[in-house]
């Protein structure tokens, strides 16, 4: 099984993501795969994704959720240190919105670490808490600010790799997987 297959669309849809302000991935580390492409349905939920290409190596991802609200993102592939991890980020704001108030907005990263099992997506990210509790305790291992709702990384790509890869196989950091299914491929 290859695991960069239908990963990145789904991910975004993990309740209480952790956010970086850059991505996780620098662009040598960027993989494409087709098998992304298509529609996917949260099995625990209503929620579905439609995946895209954008370009050679992005991915435009459209959520809907269980009150049948959107979100667009874009998402990235990307392997380092053996693992595939997906990275989205919100699309630009519309340009008929004030550049003032455009302006306001930071279009922050969400990661996901991705394994394809058969005909399901399984994406795992931090949990933002158990991540939380960890900076607490070792407020060096990685650049971040606190925020009422959890943590968010603030350390430049490189350094945020590294983080990621040594915390990466920590049970305890991680949120319960959850597991996408494709149900119509990308025509």
């Amino acid at each position: 099984m290859d695991p960069r297959s239908p990963l990145i669309l789904l991910a975004l849809l993990l309740a209480g993501c952790v956010l970086s302000v850059y991505p996780v991935y620098r662009d040598e580390d960027v993989v494409a795969d087709s098998a992304v492409l298509g529609t996917w349905e949260d099995s625990a939920s209503n929620m579905t994704a439609v995946v895209s290409q954008d370009g050679l190596t992005g991915y435009s991802v459209s959520i809907t959720d269980d009150e049948r609200k959107a979100a667009s993102f874009t998402g990235r592939l990307a392997r380092f240190g053996g693992k595939l991890v997906l990275d989205l980020a919100p699309q630009e704001l519309p340009n008929d919105l004030s550049a003032t108030y455009r302006g306001h907005f930071l279009p922050v990263h969400s990661f996901y670490f991705a394994h394809l099992q058969g005909a399901r997506l399984v994406l795992v990210t931090f949990h933002p808490d158990s991540l939380s509790a960890l900076l607490r305790r070792r407020p060096t291992a990685v650049a971040h600010v606190q925020v009422e709702d959890g943590v968010i990384l603030t350390a430049p790509t490189l350094q945020l790799q590294a983080f990621i890869r040594r915390y990466w196989d920590e049970p305890s950091l991680l949120m319960r997987p959850t597991v996408w299914t494709r149900y119509a491929a990308a025509p």
